[in-house]
Parts: C-alpha cells; structure tokens; sequence
C-alpha cells in the first residue's frame, strides 16, 4: 500500500515537472487558422509558450521551404521541451529543415541528439542510417541499422545497407546473412540483392551464387553485370546452359542492363 502511494507520488511529482513552463492548451475552433503562418505567428506574439501553435507554425514554415526561419522556430520548440521525442518534437523538425538546406552535418548532429535522448527515436535512427549510407561511413549504417532493427525488424531497407556496409568493410558472412534476410522481405530491388549475393559467394560456393544470378536474371533478363558474372562464375557458357536447362548457349553481348 505505501509502495503504491509512493509510486503514485512519484508519478505525479514528474508529470508537474514535465514542460512546467509550456502551455499545453489549443485554441478553440476558428480562433486561429492553422493553414496560416501569419495567423499561427500572431497567436504565438500573445502566447509565446504554446505548444499546439509553435509545433504547427514550424510545420507550415517547412512546407512553405523557410528553413532558416523552421529552425529558429524548431529552436524555440527544443528550448521550451528538451525532453520531448514524440512526434512533432523539435529535434525531428530542425533536423528536417537542416537536411533540406543541404547542411548534412548539421541534421546528422541533431538527430544524433535525438538518438541519445530516446531509445525509441526510429526516425532518427533511419535518417541517421541514410546519411552515413550516402556518405559511405559504414561503422555508423551499421549501429544506426541495429538501432532500428531493435524497433522494427521487419523494415527492409536497414537489413539493405547493412549489408552493403558489411560488405563495403569486407565482412562477407555478416553481408550474406543481411541480404538473404532483405530477399525474405520481399525487397523493391530482387534482382540486384541477389546479383550482390552472389559476387559474395562466387569465390567460396559457386552453385549458390550461380543460383541466384539465375534467380536474377529470371527477374531481369537484360541485367547486364548479372550475364557477366553469371559467365564468369559458370566457367563457359555451355554449363550456364545445362544448369538452366536450355538448348542455345548463353549470348551476353547483345544484352542491356537494366
């Protein structure tokens, strides 16, 4: 009985020093047109603390492109709730506006904020994994990759650059078991999950990777780099025959990739 009262003490002890300065009220219907950053800029004059109206008022500001002025709003957003992660959290909005300014570093820097302030930021997490993707720095696809699998393993793209970042530093087995788990999940890109497995596997398990290059080439008859390959694993064309159990032999030079 005494735990319970203690905990329910506790309880209402954080949720009074939660935002204890935010204004957690929305106006009434028609009081303020939420389309409109002039009007959602004059409420705020009047009511400077006001969740609903900074929140929406940085949104219009990022659809209206004014990335300077979202991240200054964005800032305020971060200033009066530090420790909100949820959605519509000003961490999320200014590494937006960042991002589309083309300051890679700066929403890296905020998202990275984000990561460490909620075990549970996914957005972050997936944003973060697609900038170090695009910049190629394969340590950081790979933790960011397992944060999100943490949360949703079912979302395909983390098991795709995860195994493209295994790869990129030369860990076959762990690429491997990244990019079968994608094929699992029915990915947008079969063909080239398979024709990337199978340049793993060509020098230790060449009937598997001739498996799925024909697989592949199944898929996408014109996939070029899969021909090529698919020669190369197989020795000579006339055993690429046999094993897809066709009469003329396999002819590579008049092919275009997709």
């Amino acid at each position: 009985k005494n735990l319970e009262n203690e905990f329910a003490i506790r309880l209402r002890a954080l949720a009074e020093n939660y935002g204890p300065n935010v204004d957690w009220t929305e106006p009434e219907s028609g009081e303020v047109d939420p389309t409109s950053p002039i009007a959602l800029n004059a409420f705020l004059e009047k009511n400077p603390n006001n969740l609903w109206a900074l929140e929406t008022y940085t949104q219009r500001l990022l659809e209206q492109e004014k990335w300077d002025e979202a991240i200054e709003s964005a800032d305020r957003l971060i200033e009066l709730l530090p420790d909100h992660t949820g959605a519509g959290n000003g961490y999320v909005l200014k590494a937006r506006a960042l991002g589309r300014k083309g300051d890679d570093a700066g929403e890296t820097r905020v998202l990275e904020q984000l990561a460490a302030l909620s075990a549970e930021a996914f957005t972050s997490y997936t944003r973060l994994m697609e900038v170090e993707f695009e910049k190629e720095q394969w340590a950081g696809v790979i933790t960011n990759a397992k944060r999100t699998r943490a949360i949703n393993p079912f979302y395909k793209r983390l098991h795709y650059c995860k195994g493209c970042a295994h790869a990129a530093l030369a860990e076959k087995g762990a690429a491997v078991k990244s990019f079968e788990k994608t094929l699992k999940l029915d990915p947008v890109n079969p063909s080239e999950v398979r024709y990337r497995l199978a340049g793993l596997l060509k020098e230790d398990d060449r009937r598997k990777a001739k498996r799925y290059l024909l697989d592949a080439l199944a898929d996408s008859p014109r996939y070029r780099d899969a021909h090529s390959m698919l020669l190369e694993v197989a020795g000579s064309g006339n055993e690429v025959v046999k094993e897809r159990g066709e009469k003329p032999k396999v002819d590579a030079s008049n092919t275009e990739s997709e």
